[in-house]
């Protein structure tokens, strides 16, 4: 009796946990799907109109999502002001809005870009459906209310639910179908979350004005803090050293990687302690050298030094930014153009010149000096930030960025309310500049035109005068008594300056104006510009040779071209391609170049490349050509090791490849 009692316990006990899982299995549902949409096979065939109409509209709406920052529609108050996004197209037809401008945060939310996308498709949706002109024959369909949809963006795909209610007639069947569901495997969501992290961490720990200030104060051509024993006063040009800064950001910004994200491995990647030992055997020099200050009790020998260095450790440590990120195949890249333009202001200044302090002996140590400067920057530039699915659509991938601008105030990151309304501005010496001397000048500057073989006045040539460190703008040539020229007075106090001359399309040059001089003629060389194209060969290091055959670059390719001509005052070219350059300039003359192209993926990885130094071009290439061929090594495959990438440069810079790669002119 009793073990028939426990018997119908356990029984019972059976019964209730089978009730208990199938009470969970019938209430559960996953939280990220969408109920299913039910299509009766008279239907299908609209539904599948509409359904393609709905992926290419949401496909072309997320690309100018990605494309504009989380805007499809730029509002007003952005579109307005020039100053407040960066231009991606001509005439601004595409432009990417800072997403922190002025002390304001302007990043969209994800809630803002779901409506952005449903807004998108309500207007064009119809449009694309074209009445159902490619229906079977014998369908007809009538729209019984307007189209409505609801976008959500999940971890791992987009979402588009749709209700459109449509009347489908065909033959003698009439049917209804009202709902709609599209699914886009696009991660959306998490490429917008890791946006907002780095956009936070900027914010918070001024991530790039950091590391833009480690990059000036390592670059000697950028003038600090120094103490020099000589005589010489030093001094330094703002717009050389703008210069510099711009080339500095578009070659090292690429590199920049993102902790816990999809990018380059590092050369020893599988030994990451070994970038960490370096960061200790630090801490540790600096504890002892801090102890060393009341005790003797160490030696230099005792000191830790690390037995390896590995060749990309500062990218390690100085390039490589900590946002928060969890891991994750997400990939994240940064860049900077020059024609995006970048402010630099320095105190003390003199019209444009940074000049250090010279401080003198006396008596019997006269001929004793001490040069000294301290600079204190502002600068101000933008920076492209660019995260990308690589899974997205198959395998295409998807990307987003968004723009952010870095505001460095007195050498220091700023953020709140520090912007172009605060910035400090270089100006001319007025009092010095407006005071007339005595020697009057007639400037002509002159150049060669099309289709004539012989100099001409030019029209609307800038004049500048320089006068040790003093700068002053004269004014611009214009007509008078048959020719083009400007007629000027000489600053009191001014002898033998240099007289400068920029006109755009012509390679800026100077020249000086003695004491004695009444007319001062310069000749500026005319640049052509010409169609630009970049194409690769490959060359394998397997066998150690170049194809013959010219391939153009793959989407995910660019070309970054720097070209210098050093006649005159020298003309610099910092080109993208074909992102955001198509033409590149060239002298109508027979001249020497510097050109240096690298070839890189979008994330900043150097797949090859090109290099030549004073390569002489002659006119004879040049005249009446219309379009240049740029040409490039493609290291394969890819230079992952220390050996392969200094192979790889080895062979950039070799007088062989300079040769056989040369521009080719068409």
């Amino acid at each position: 009796m009793n073990n028939k009692g426990q018997l119908t316990i356990f029984i019972i006990i059976g019964i209730l946990i089978l009730l208990v899982i199938v009470v969970a299995i019938y209430f559960y549902k996953p939280a990220a799907e969408a109920p299913l949409v039910f299509v009766e096979k008279e239907v299908q065939p609209i539904y599948d109109i509409v359904e393609a109409c709905v992926k290419e509209i949401s496909k072309e709406g997320l690309a100018k999502l990605g494309l504009q920052g989380g805007y499809i529609q730029i509002p007003p108050a952005i579109k307005r002001n020039p100053l407040s996004f960066l231009s991606i197209s001509p005439d601004d037809f595409v432009v990417n809005p800072l997403w922190y401008y002025e002390g304001e945060n302007r990043a969209p939310s994800l809630e803002f870009m779901q409506r952005e996308l449903e807004n998108y498709l309500k207007e064009l949706v119809i449009d694309c459906v074209d009445g159902f002109s490619a229906a079977p024959e014998g369908y007809k369909v009538e729209i019984k209310d307007e189209f409505k949809s609801k976008v959500v963006f999940g971890e791992k795909d987009t979402t588009i639910n749709v209700n459109w209610p449509l009347e489908i007639k065909f033959q003698e069947l009439k049917k209804r179908q009202d709902e709609y569901r599209i699914k886009l495997p696009v991660r959306v969501k998490p490429v917008y979350e890791l946006a907002k992290k780095v956009m936070d961490a900027e914010n918070k720990e001024l991530l790039f004005e950091k590391l833009t200030m480690n990059l000036l104060v390592q670059n000697p051509e950028i003038p600090f803090d120094g103490l020099e024993f000589s005589c010489g006063k030093k001094q330094w040009n703002l717009h050389s050293i703008q210069k510099s800064i711009q080339e500095l950001l578009s070659f090292t910004l690429p590199i920049i990687r993102v902790h816990n994200t999809n990018y380059l491995p590092f050369l020893h990647q599988e030994d990451i302690d070994v970038y960490y030992s370096l960061h200790d055997a630090r801490v540790k020099m600096l504890e002892l050298l801090e102890k060393g200050k009341s005790s003797q009790d160490y030696t230099f020998e005792e000191l830790p030094k690390p037995s390896y260095t590995p060749p990309d450790a500062f990218d390690f440590h100085q390039l490589t930014l900590e946002v928060g990120a969890s891991k994750t195949n997400l990939q994240a890249g940064f860049y900077y153009l020059p024609e995006w333009g970048l402010r630099v202001s320095a105190q003390p200044n003199d019209g444009g010149m940074l000049k250090s302090s010279v401080f003198k002996g006396i008596k019997w140590i006269r001929f004793f000096c001490i040069n000294q400067w301290h600079f204190a920057y502002d600068v101000i530039y933008p920076v492209m930030v660019l995260l990308r699915d690589p899974e997205a659509f198959d395998g295409e991938g998807y990307t987003f960025q968004f723009s952010l601008p870095v505001l460095i105030n007195d050498n220091q990151g700023e953020r709140v309310y520090y912007g172009l309304k605060q910035f400090k501005t270089v100006e001319y010496d007025t009092e010095f500049c407006n005071k007339p001397g005595n020697q009057a000048l007639d400037i002509r500057v002159k150049g060669f035109e099309e289709g004539l073989a012989f100099a001409v006045d030019l029209e609307g040539v800038n004049v500048t005068l320089e006068c040790g460190p003093q700068i002053c703008p004269m004014g611009i040539t214009s007509a008078e008594e048959g020719v083009y020229r400007l007629e000027t007075v000489v600053p009191e106090g001014c002898a033998n300056p240099f007289i400068r001359a920029d006109k755009e399309n012509y390679v800026s040059d100077q020249t000086i104006a003695l004491s004695a001089d009444k007319q001062v003629e310069i000749v500026l060389t005319k640049l052509r510009e010409l169609d630009m194209s970049v194409v690769k060969y490959d060359y394998s290091k397997y066998t150690n040779q170049l194809s013959e055959e010219a391939k153009p670059l793959l989407p995910q390719e660019k070309a970054y071209v720097y070209i210098t001509i050093s006649k005159g005052l020298g003309y610099d070219q910092v080109l993208e391609y074909p992102a955001q350059h198509k033409t590149a300039k060239f002298a109508e003359d027979t001249l020497e170049y510097d050109v240096n192209i690298v070839l890189t993926d979008v994330f900043g990885n150097v797949l090859g490349g090109y290099a030549a130094e004073k390569l002489k071009i002659p006119y004879e290439d040049i005249e009446g050509r219309t379009g240049v061929v740029l040409k490039v090594l493609q290291y394969a495959p890819i230079a992952k090791t220390a050996e392969d990438q200094a192979n790889m440069m080895g062979l950039i810079y070799s007088p062989e490849m300079q040769e056989k790669l040369k521009p080719e002119f068409t």
